[in-house]
């Protein structure tokens, strides 16, 4: 439902959430009634976290949302990603805003139907637009050790359909890179996490969505720009799948 997902949004997204404001808590609170409201355990997810990028090092004390659906007979989690934060200038409803309500209205439809087979864990994460440092919690709650496979919702632009601009099949031996002004400042498609096995992801894709629209392109800006945690799972062998509302993005 649009309609209930849009009162999910007005919720989350109604004031700005950059790292360090009151709103950040008051976002909590909400997502957290919201799942309880669907009888879905959650937990508040807290550590210090630092990453270099762009030749400046970022780290703050982060508190992020994990929570869990089960399973009746789980054989490797599939996970649900968004962050919830936005740019201290804007109130940013797409951008954090747009994916919390679209992981949540997931789970109410998947609360609607037959349980599924295998544990579904969400992870709203916090810190995303300062250079994605929350990863490392993450991976390193019980919850993650299961996971097999995730799809992130993003929004960086304000129109359009939703589309599939990253699929990562995962590498347990790449690190995340150390972005810098300069020659190194972009990833090219020689990097380690592709692979051939990518395009698994982009075949599944085409058969299940009624309409799909790919951004290939985008993979590689992905991979180079924003190592996001539901991108790629740096550093893992979980493979990771991006949706992004991209019109009329800067």
């Amino acid at each position: 439902s649009a309609e209930r997902a849009m009162d999910d949004l007005r919720a989350v997204a109604s004031q700005p959430r950059s790292l360090g404001t009151p709103a950040h808590e008051a976002t909590i609170e909400t997502i957290q009634a919201r799942l309880t409201g669907m009888g879905v355990e959650s937990e508040v997810v807290e550590g210090v976290a630092a990453r270099t990028d762009f030749n400046q090092v970022f780290a703050g004390r982060l508190r992020n949302v994990i929570a869990l659906v089960p399973g009746t007979d789980s054989t490797g989690a599939v996970a649900l990603f968004s962050h919830f934060d936005s740019v201290p200038t804007s109130l940013n409803a797409n951008d954090g805003g747009l994916g919390v309500a679209t992981v949540l209205e997931a789970v109410r439809a998947v609360q609607a139907g037959p349980p599924l087979a295998n544990d579904l864990v969400l992870w709203f994460g916090y810190a995303d637009e300062t250079t994605a440092m929350d990863a490392p919690l993450l991976q390193a709650h019980r919850w993650f050790d299961s996971v097999r496979v995730g799809f992130a919702f993003e929004a960086t632009g304000v129109n359009g359909p939703s589309v599939l601009t990253f699929a990562g099949q995962g590498n347990p031996d790449v690190a995340p890179p150390d972005l810098a002004i300069g020659e190194n400042e972009g990833l090219s498609l020689s990097n380690q996490q592709l692979s051939p096995d990518n395009g698994r992801w982009l075949r599944e894709a085409l058969d299940a969505v009624p309409h799909p629209v790919v951004a290939l392109p985008l993979n590689d800006v992905a991979i180079g720009a924003s190592p996001d945690l539901g991108m790629s799972m740096w550093g893992t062998d979980v493979a990771g799948i991006s949706f992004s509302q991209i019109g009329d993005s800067s």
